[in-house]
C-alpha cells in the first residue's frame, strides 16, 4: 500500500524536466508530489506530426534520428515543443530535474534539460534535483544554477527555508537534514497525527484528498495512503444515486481492508443524462472511526455530445476521453474536466472541493450532533 505524509510545506506548481527516457520516473514522482498536494506538469508524451496527427514522443525521437534535412519538418516540431515547455517553467513555481542514470552517465543531464534548468534560472525558480550534479563536460554550468538535490525525499520540496536559500550552497546531506528538523517541528507543532486512506490508488484521488485534510486540519500531520476496493456499482455510474452508492460502499469497503486509520475516503465519478444533456460528477464520501459519515458533490458540468455517445455505447468517461482527444490513461491525469477547461480546473481540483464539503460535519461535530449518513441499503443500487 503506497503511503505519503504530508507536512507544512508550501504547496507548490512544479514542472518536471529531464530526457524522456526517464518518463517512468516522471510519472512516479507526479504522482508523489500530487499526493503532497503539489500541482505538476510533465514534458508531453505525444508531439503533432508534418500532418498535425498525434504521435508517441518516442516514435518522434526515433524519426528525429534519422533526418539529415536541417529544414526539415521535424526541427519545427523541436522548437515549439522546447517553447511549450518553456511556458510550463514559467507557470511553475519550482522546477524538478529527473536526472538518472543514461549512457552510462549516472544522473545523466542532456543538452535539452540543461536548457531548461537555463530557463528556470532565468526566472529565479528553484531548480530541485534527484540526484547529484553528474561528471559531465558542463557541471560547472549545472553548479552555477545551485540545483538543491533531494533524492527521493520529496517532502522537502516546498520547504520556507529551502525556498528561501535558493542560490546559497545546499549539499544533499543539508536537504535530509532540512527535512527531517520539519518533520519534526510539524509533529511537534501538530496537535493530532491523522490517518487517512483513501479507496483507491489513482494518485489523482489521493491528491485530492490530500489537499482537502490539509485545508480542513491545518494544524495535524496528514497521512495518506491508496487502497484499491470494490465500489459495487457498475464501473461507469450512470446516475447520482449509483455514484453516491459507489462513494459509499468504497469508503465502507476501505475501512474493512485497512481497519487501523482515523478515517476512509471513497471518491466515485458518475454522469446522468438530464433535459437532453449529459452530466458529468463526483460524490465522496468520507466515514470516521466512529462510524459518522460525510458527504460531499462535486460541481456538475455538461460534455460535449461526442463524448456522450461514447459512453451510451458503453466506454467509461475516461475511455471516451481518451478516445476524443487522443490521449492514454486521461482519468489518472488530468481528465474531463481538466481537458475541456485546459487545466483551468483539472481532476484533483475538482475533486478537492467536494471533499472539504464532506469534511464539514467532522469540523461542526456540536451542529451536525454526529449525524451519520443514511443506512447501506439506502444507496446500493
Amino acid at each position: 500500500m503506497t503511503k505519503y505524509k504530508t507536512s507544512y510545506n508550501k504547496l507548490m506548481k512544479i514542472t518536471i524536466c529531464g530526457s524522456i527516457a526517464f518518463f517512468e520516473e516522471m510519472l512516479d514522482a507526479k504522482a508523489k508530489l500530487e499526493a503532497l498536494g503539489h500541482e505538476v506538469k510533465l514534458p508531453p508524451t505525444e508531439v503533432p506530426d508534418e500532418n498535425g496527427n498525434m504521435i508517441p514522443v518516442a516514435k518522434y525521437y526515433e524519426l528525429r534520428k534519422t533526418v539529415t534535412d536541417e529544414k526539415s519538418w521535424i526541427w519545427d516540431k523541436k522548437k515549439q515543443a522546447m517553447l511549450n515547455h518553456f511556458e510550463k517553467e514559467v507557470w511553475a513555481d519550482a522546477v524538478l530535474i529527473m536526472n538518472c542514470d543514461k549512457k552510462g552517465i549516472p544522473g545523466y543531464i542532456g543538452a535539452n534539460t540543461l536548457i531548461e534548468m537555463g530557463m528556470a534560472l532565468y526566472l529565479k525558480k528553484p531548480i530541485y534535483m534527484i540526484n547529484p550534479i553528474p561528471e559531465i563536460s558542463y557541471k560547472e554550468e549545472i553548479l552555477g544554477m545551485k540545483p538543491i538535490v533531494i533524492g527521493q525525499n520529496f517532502e522537502v520540496i516546498g520547504s520556507e527555508r529551502l525556498c528561501e536559500s535558493f542560490g546559497s550552497k545546499q549539499t544533499h546531506q543539508k536537504t535530509e537534514e532540512i527535512a527531517s528538523h520539519r518533520e519534526s517541528e510539524t509533529i511537534r507543532g501538530s496537535s493530532q497525527r491523522l490517518k487517512v486512506v483513501v479507496a483507491s490508488k489513482n494518485p489523482v484521488k489521493i491528491a485530492a484528498a490530500v489537499k482537502g485534510f490539509k485545508e480542513m486540519f491545518s494544524n495535524c500531520l496528514i497521512e495518506v495512503s491508496g487502497i484499491s476496493v470494490p465500489s459495487g456499482v457498475p464501473d461507469q455510474p450512470m446516475s447520482s444515486d449509483e455514484a453516491l452508492a459507489g462513494a459509499f460502499n468504497r469508503a465502507n469497503n476501505a475501512s474493512l481492508a485497512e481497519t487501523n486509520a482515523d478515517y476512509w475516503v471513497g471518491l466515485e465519478g458518475g454522469v446522468e443524462e438530464t433535459g437532453g444533456e449529459m452530466q458529468s460528477f463526483a460524490w465522496i464520501v468520507v466515514k470516521d472511526r466512529k462510524g459518522n459519515y460525510g458527504k460531499g458533490k462535486t460541481g456538475v458540468f455538461v460534455l460535449p455530445p461526442k463524448i456522450r455517445e461514447l459512453i451510451k455505447q458503453g466506454l467509461e468517461l475516461g475511455q471516451a476521453d481518451d478516445v476524443v482527444f487522443g490521449k492514454t490513461n486521461s482519468k489518472q491525469e488530468n481528465g474531463a474536466v481538466g481537458l475541456l477547461t485546459d487545466d483551468a480546473i483539472d481532476r484533483a481540483s475538482f475533486y478537492t472541493q467536494a471533499v472539504i464539503f464532506a469534511l464539514i460535519p467532522f469540523r461542526n461535530q456540536q451542529l451536525y450532533e454526529s449525524e451519520k449518513v443514511r443506512a447501506a441499503k439506502e444507496f446500493v443500487i
